[in-house]
Formats: structure tokens, sequence, C-alpha cells
């Protein structure tokens, strides 16, 4: 499984370059580096909303533009929204701590949506109950949002604050602990 998120790691480790970008050099220039300095003063969601083009440029690899893709950016938007609602997110002055639970919002939403993928066809097909489905949904996100806090958050610490070459293989890693660790949750 966790070779499947080969996307999803490219796609975490472009977040975090933008978002390193921003807590090393403030918005002005983090936005001007990315031709985005019409959106300087402009909400969070507007400008990690704009910010997609970059994490989802094409980066000549076989995924790009794929299903996996599209699962990935899905998980992004829903990642932006979860960012908009955490306190005191401010672009100019992020902490490590803040930087880090915006990478563990985006691997929670990209392990929960790949799940959620996988298994939705075949559980809408044999439980047409969308109430029962919801609930399976918010299951799936309570599992792997405690997954990654209790389990993946000191790796992505360890990321963020240590030697960040490899970033993508960090990352992969990450990927790696969590889905064998569902693993153990689910047998």
């Amino acid at each position: 499984m966790a070779r499947r998120m080969q996307v999803s790691t490219s796609r975490v480790a472009a977040f975090y370059g933008v978002v390193d970008e921003f807590k090393k050099k403030g918005a002005a220039v983090t936005l001007r580096q990315f031709s985005l300095e019409s959106y300087e003063g402009k909400p969070v969601l507007e400008i990690l909303s704009a910010l997609s083009d970059v994490i989802f440029k094409d980066s000549g690899k076989i995924f790009d533009d794929t299903q996996d893709d599209s699962i990935t950016k899905q998980a992004y938007c829903d990642t932006v929204v979860k960012i908009t609602e955490l306190d005191g997110i401010d672009l100019d002055n992020l902490t490590n701590d803040q930087v880090e639970v915006m990478m563990a919002i985006f691997i929670e939403e990209t392990i929960a949506h790949r799940i959620i993928n996988d298994i939705g066809d075949g559980l809408s097909e044999k439980n047409p109950d969308i109430k029962e489905l919801v609930a399976l949904e918010e299951n799936i996100y309570q599992l792997v949002s405690g997954l990654v806090r209790n389990h993946i958050m000191p790796e992505i610490i360890a990321t963020n604050r240590g030697d960040q070459s490899s970033i993508e293989q960090k990352i992969e890693n990450i990927y790696r602990q969590a889905f064998d660790a569902l693993a153990g949750l689910t047998n």
C-alpha cells in the first residue's frame, strides 16, 4: 500500500517545500517566488488554494494526472480547509509546530482518501445505507487521525527539524509506518 502512495509522497514533499519557504522567507517573498504576488494579504484559504498549481505541477513522473493524483488533489483540498480551521496560522510567522501539523493533516488526508477510495466502491454496492457509509468514513478518519497523531507525528517532527535531504524517502517511510500500523490495528 505504501508503494501506491508514491504520488502522495511526491505531492506532500512539494507541499512541505512550499510551507518551509513560507516559514523561512515569509508570505510576500514566497508568493513572489511562485508568481502569486496578487495573493499577498489574502486569506490563508485563498493562498493555499492558489498554491495547488505549484504543488501539483507537472513533474514528468508517470503518476501525473492519474486517478491516484486526483485522490491526492482531493486530499489537498480537504487539507486546505482543515488548515484554515486552525487557530493562529499566519504564513508570515509559521512555527515548526504549525508546519508539522500542516504536514500531518495532509498525510492524514491522503491516507484516509486512499482507504476510502479503495474500499468505497465495494462497500457502497454491499450497503446502500448512506448513514452507515458516512459513519464508516468518519470511523476511518478517526482511526487514521489517531494513528498519525500518536505514531507518525514523531517521524514528521524528526523530518522537519532534522536533515531534510531525501524528503521524499522520509515521507515514504512515514507512509510505510502508517500502513504497517493500520494493518496491525485491523488484524
